[in-house]
């Protein structure tokens, strides 16, 4: 409950953020939240939204960082 709190407290007081989404067309995943996380960050003049394709990270050791159950999907 604290996380989504802490979350409504940064919409509501219209906070700074930079949102880095790292997915691909082929993830159910990103499918369904990427649009949402979009429209929420049109809402924000102050939110700086990029989407990079997974692939395309130069650097793919980034990746390892946000691994499941130590495997990159």
């Amino acid at each position: 409950m604290r996380g989504v709190i802490n979350s409504l407290n940064i919409i509501r007081n219209n906070v700074n953020m930079k949102v880095l989404l790292i997915g691909e067309n082929w993830c159910g995943d990103c499918a369904n939240g990427v649009p949402a996380f979009a429209r929420l960050a049109q809402s924000f003049d102050n939110w700086e939204f990029k989407i990079i394709g997974k692939d395309d990270l130069e650097d793919q050791s980034i990746l390892n960082q946000y691994a499941t159950a130590g495997r990159v999907k």
